[in-house]
């Protein structure tokens, strides 16, 4: 593993940096003579991920730590999620001029190798659809969609050609709102 990593959305050099990993030994108190008292304590061997409180990037997102290492690793120790389904996201979208889908796409240009993967992908209305503004890959469709709205319920911005910024504000099984951020 790497020592540090920069920070792939604002630049900063070594931002993210390694915990060492430690193994410790800590011996319960019992009877004096019983072998294998003890227990094994580990910590370490992950990235530290505070960089993102101070990260410029994230100022508007409501857990930053969990969206930075989805930047960083691809994938996020906390999954979010708030009892809804596809269905639910996508009619939520249409009544506010976006549209999302999933769709298959082929990952190797040999058809012998037979390896696919899945893109969740969030289009606005009145764009080319060319125009992607937020995407999430994953080997079932279950998992693309899963990766995109924990990346929403952590308050990734949505940004649109025009350069408004909106945020999704949500609660448990209801999707209140998309809300305009200003920089």
């Amino acid at each position: 593993m790497e020592k540090s990593k920069d920070c792939p959305l604002c630049g900063k050099k070594n931002a993210i940096k390694l915990i060492p990993y430690e193994r410790k030994f800590r011996a319960n108190p019992g009877p004096k003579g019983i072998i294998g008292n003890y227990k094994i304590m580990h910590s370490g061997g992950g990235y530290d991920y505070s960089h993102a409180e101070s990260c410029p990037k994230l100022v508007h997102a409501y857990e930053k730590k969990y969206l930075l290492q989805f930047y960083v690793d691809g994938y996020s120790d906390v999954n979010r999620s708030d009892g809804l389904d596809f269905e639910d996201y996508e009619k939520f979208f249409l009544q506010n001029n976006f549209k999302l889908e999933v769709i298959c796409k082929r990952n190797s240009p040999s058809y012998s190798q037979n390896k696919w993967t899945f893109e969740a992908s969030l289009y606005f209305f009145g764009e080319p659809f060319d125009v992607v503004h937020l995407v999430s890959e994953g080997k079932e469709p279950e998992r693309a969609f899963e990766k995109l709205k924990h990346r929403l319920l952590c308050g990734d911005l949505i940004e649109t050609e025009k350069g408004v910024k909106l945020q999704l504000v949500s609660t448990y099984k209801k999707l209140c709102k998309l809300k305009p951020v200003k920089s």
